[in-house]
């Protein structure tokens, strides 16, 4: 009776690594920002254009033992509302796109905090192409 159960958890983890293996970095990242907002991520130390974020979120859906369904489900959802990297390749990484972005969103009454430093200005880049909110907007 236990040997079906072990060859489940590895055929999960199987399909989990098979499947992160498929995204980009920045979809995987999509992925982890987003579990991260919904609930904070365990033992997984989320950054800014972290290179290893695949296997972080390897590491996030074993450790929330998601199933082949749930991991279906997550990337069906991310794959809704997360921006395409084609899209904002302009913005990426860019203080001047950056800026000239978080003015049109201040002509557009989208609140946004005055920005000062360069450390701001690559949080608010950050921020823009992580958030859920501005693709509604």
């Amino acid at each position: 009776m236990e040997e079906p159960k072990l060859n489940k958890i590895i055929s999960n983890k199987e399909y989990i690594t098979s499947k992160v293996n498929q995204l980009t970095a920045h979809e995987s990242y999509w992925c982890l920002y987003y579990l991260n907002q919904i609930n904070p991520v365990e033992k997984v130390f989320l950054v800014k254009d972290d290179r290893n974020c695949k296997k972080k979120l390897i590491t996030v859906l074993e450790i929330r033992n998601f199933s082949p369904t749930r991991v279906d489900n997550l990337l069906a959802e991310m794959s809704a509302i997360i921006i395409p990297q084609s899209h904002i390749s302009w913005l990426h990484g860019k203080d001047r796109a950056t800026l000239w972005f978080i003015m049109a969103l201040r002509s557009s009454d989208y609140r946004i905090k005055y920005i000062t430093t360069r450390e701001e200005i690559m949080t608010a880049n950050h921020d823009i192409i992580y958030s859920k909110n501005l693709l509604s907007l």
